[in-house]
């Protein structure tokens, strides 16, 4: 029986670094966007060696892939971690000032702080009602050619 290098397996699913450390480091760099000239500059390659290897190794592919996927999966923030984490602080936090800070972000997160108002277009006429009578403070428009305080 002849056994395969696992890199061209065709079960080969990324999981397990390369057998070429110059692939390995090819796609390491790809992940962590690196430009084609500085992958280029660290293997001290030729950019037309570099390119063939990503284009023609679905090895290679596959291992990019792969640790995309990785890297995706451990930044991934999500709302419950950041309120843990404001949390925490708000509860160690050794100044003021911080743990104040903390809280006002808890609040926003739970829209306790939030005032929406909906303005659905401008009045024409401001009027305010007092004790002793309407009185029209001005006119936001004139339709009619009139002053405001007429």
């Amino acid at each position: 029986m002849v056994w395969k290098a696992r890199d061209e397996l065709p079960d080969y699913d990324g999981s397990v670094p390369l057998k070429n450390k110059i692939f390995e480091i090819i796609a390491q760099q790809v992940v962590l966007g690196k430009p084609r000239f500085k992958i280029c500059e660290i293997l001290q390659k030729a950019p037309r060696y570099v390119d063939s290897a990503i284009h023609d190794k679905p090895e290679i592919n596959k291992r990019i892939a792969y640790l995309t996927k990785q890297a995706a999966n451990k930044t991934i923030l999500t709302k419950e971690y950041v309120i843990e984490g404001i949390l925490k602080i708000s509860q160690e936090a050794p100044k003021f000032y911080d743990k104040l800070k903390a809280y006002e972000l808890l609040g926003k997160t739970m829209a306790l702080f939030t005032d929406k108002v909906h303005i659905s277009g401008m009045p024409k006429r401001i009027i305010i009602r007092s004790e002793s009578g309407t009185e029209q403070l001005g006119s936001t428009k004139n339709d009619d050619n009139t002053s405001p305080n007429d």
